[in-house]
């Protein structure tokens, strides 16, 4: 890839050269090579990654205060007011910050959360851009004012974003049930961002997640029921296939277009086309032009995690389900076509899943033969259902009773399955070649021609593999213990892990994506406890994504109210039931084996501002403690100071991003950090850090990092003592 990059006009280029790809493709239909097809494949999808060039450089996080944004409603924002799958099309940002066709999230919609697919709107918030694009989504904006709100005057759009409205209606209302509403609503329009943080780890841990986000599943589904309601009214193959794509068509706007769905509904013009020509259909072929013409459409798709895992899963199942049916002895039944068809998808996205989430559902395939035959009637109900409330008919409320029932019984499945501690099994990422090396066996292994002994063998080998490894992670102490200090910009959030397991997650920054974006790059699926220092935007603007992300044991604060994003984030902390916790200074908590000392704020800083009554706490574990400080100023680090308490800790976080306080060399000097830490965002308009600060963190003669220089910093115990600090971009 490299040095194709160094090839002149190699990327104005590639557009000719997937064009002639799909020529290529076409000719080998009916050579039906599996072995050509791969390797075409994979040469289309490193040109398509050529094509859509290199990512940025930067990665830290940029903002734009009190901006103002254009732009039209994304068809894959979610109907729902406020829900956090709301996404806007830039046409023009005063800023500067984004280029028109670029698309961001929407934070603290309000009433933009309210607007259909392609409302123009025109915005005022923060703007904060990553990085790099992370599926389709460029940055987001926290909105403080929707200016201007115009719907669309188009009159599909129109009957769609109604069409929505009372699906989402039927889902919320008629169902019964909060968690089941939300996980009808996530099967009948993709929007699994309603579900709460339990319901989402314990689909996660049990194999779930892709029956409740409208996926290729889904869209077979339908196709089957359409289908056999044909055979019921003698349709002919014609009439059948019209109806099919109607209904298929309507249902991808439904849901917003996301690629699993595109995938799958591009198989029906492609299966008819093979009809009416006469040629035999052949699903690697078929699959192989589908996603040709998505990667010509879009070559960004490629490093979405959603189309890999699609395309994954759709290829294993393809090429491995029936050399596993025949190795398990299947005898053609339902079940057993069932059981083959789940453990091949997930053969073939395990290293994707491994490198992308770091987990792998071991009960996945018994959950999957428990619950996808519920998913006909489930849907069916669920669509007939909606309609009925978008049409005003009295079947809605008979068809929620119904849907409601068999909802609660995936969710019920989904958290027996998921319960037991080896249910879901944490594994560490591994290499670009190992990945190449596993695909490379599964092909070997499962081809046709293999005798049957031979893979059988290899299916027990690998059973005995995660057995073993379940064994072992069940002996061990779990991970290691370190702090990872998140570079979120000009804000706060560190992450704190025991030997024990124990998980502690202190302040958010601003950005609810960007700590989204790192709870998920170092795979925290649990909090035991998060502490909000003070309400300040930029330490509690992100919490919600660990609400959402993680599910969460006890939330321990000041008692300090805050702004909006507080407010919002109070009412979330309260409808996912987390344990409440006041601290004051001399409160004392013991989680596992991390103890938990607040030193401030007390009784005499009631009543100060946000920053001095900042909550400062020593968070120890067997081999290194950390002194969370907030932004505690000068009054507060002198009190401190002078207290006699002893303060000593091995790692600090910097008080208040590094700013300036007279008292810094005094404080520092009681507290004989190792390591200090700095939180702070690049060119920030306050001047952090300042030069007295690090000139006094210089005579303390400890090891001083920044997140705008090294990115997140990791901090993490060396066995027979001492601390190694790495950085990571």
């Amino acid at each position: 890839m490299l040095l194709l990059r160094k090839i002149p006009g190699a990327v104005a280029a590639s557009p000719l050269i997937l064009t002639v790809g799909t020529a290529l493709s076409l000719l080998l239909w009916k050579r039906r090579s599996e072995h050509l097809w791969m390797g075409l494949l994979l040469a289309l999808c490193g040109l398509a990654l050529l094509r859509a060039g290199p990512p940025p450089v930067r990665s830290d996080p940029q903002y734009a205060r009190n901006a103002v944004v254009e732009g039209r409603v994304s068809m894959d924002s979610s109907a729902a007011p406020g829900s956090e799958r709301a996404f806007l099309e830039v046409m023009r940002d005063h800023s500067g910050l984004f280029r028109p066709g670029e698309k961001v999230r929407v934070e603290g919609a309000g009433d933009s959360g309210q607007s259909g697919w392609e409302d123009f709107l025109v915005l005022r918030g923060d703007l904060v851009r990553y990085g790099r694009e992370s599926g389709g989504c460029s940055g987001s904006i926290k909105v403080t004012r929707v200016e201007r709100r115009e719907p669309s005057r188009r009159l599909l759009v129109r009957a769609i974003n109604h069409l929505r409205e009372s699906f989402l209606d039927f889902c919320m209302e008629d169902v019964g049930g909060l968690e089941r509403g939300r996980l009808l609503a996530g099967m009948l329009m993709g929007d699994v961002s309603m579900l709460g943080a339990e319901s989402t780890v314990t689909l996660r841990r049990a194999g779930l997640s892709h029956t409740c986000a409208a996926s290729g599943l889904h869209v077979a589904v339908i196709v089957g029921l359409i289908a056999a309601m044909a055979r019921k009214l003698n349709l002919s193959r014609a009439a059948a296939f019209l109806l099919t794509a109607l209904l298929i068509v309507l249902y991808v706007m439904l849901a917003g277009g996301r690629s699993p769905i595109l995938r799958a509904s591009l198989l029906i013009p492609v299966s008819f086309a093979a009809w009416l020509t006469g040629s035999r259909y052949h699903a690697l072929s078929a699959l192989g032009l589908i996603l040709v013409a998505l990667i010509l459409w879009d070559p960004r798709l490629t490093g979405e995690t959603s189309f890999q895992l699609t395309f994954a899963a759709a290829y294993g199942i393809i090429l491995f389900s029936g050399s596993i049916g025949d190795a398990l002895g299947a005898g053609g039944g339902g079940l057993s076509r069932l059981a083959a068809c789940t453990l091949a998808a997930q053969l073939a996205t395990l290293p994707l899943v491994v490198w992308r989430f770091g987990e792998i559902s071991i009960v996945a395939t018994i959950s999957n033969m428990m619950v996808i035959p519920l998913m006909p009637l489930l849907m069916g109900s669920g669509m007939v259902g909606g309609i009925s409330r978008a049409l005003n008919l009295p079947l809605a409320g008979p068809l929620g009773k119904l849907t409601g029932f068999l909802a609660g019984l995936v969710l019920g499945c989904s958290k027996m399955l998921s319960s037991p501690g080896w249910a879901a099994l944490e594994v560490g990422r591994f290499s670009l070649w190992a990945g190449a090396a596993y695909a490379a066996l599964l092909l070997a292994v499962l081809r046709k021609g293999v005798s049957r002994r031979t893979r059988r063998a290899f299916l027990v080998a690998l059973l005995a593999v995660v057995v073993l490894a379940c064994f072992v992670r069940s002996l061990g102490n779990g991970h290691g213990e370190r702090a990872v200090f998140f570079d979120v910009g000009q804000g706060d959030s560190f992450l704190l892990q025991s030997e024990g397991g124990v998980n502690v997650l202190v302040d958010g920054g601003e950005s609810e994506a960007v700590l989204e974006r790192k709870l998920r790059r170092y795979g925290v699926r649990h909090l035991d406890l998060i502490i909000l220092s003070h309400p300040d935007e930029d330490h509690v603007g992100g919490l919600d994504a660990a609400l959402r992300e993680c599910s969460v044991e006890a939330i321990m604060e000041t008692g300090s109210v805050g702004g909006r994003a507080y407010l919002e984030w109070r009412e979330a902390v309260q409808e996912e039931g987390a344990v409440p916790l006041k601290a004051q200074a001399g409160y004392h908590l013991k989680m596992g084996d991390m103890d938990i000392e607040v030193f401030a704020p007390g009784e005499e800083w009631r009543g100060s501002s946000r920053n001095q009554s900042s909550l400062i706490c020593r968070l120890s574990m067997n081999s290194f403690s950390v002194l969370a400080t907030g932004d505690a100023e000068e009054e507060e680090e002198r009190s401190l100071a002078g207290s006699g308490k002893e303060l000593k800790a091995d790692v600090l976080k910097v008080p208040h991003h590094g700013g300036y306080s007279p008292c810094s060399r005094e404080f520092f000097s009681k507290v004989r950090m190792a390591v200090a830490v700095i939180s702070v965002g690049r060119g920030n308009r306050y001047g952090h850090p300042h030069t007295d600060t690090l000139e006094a963190l210089e005579e303390s003669r400890c090891h001083t990092c920044r997140t705008d220089r090294g990115g997140d910093i990791i901090v993490e115990a060396v066995k027979g003592g001492g601390l190694l600090v790495t950085e990571r971009r």
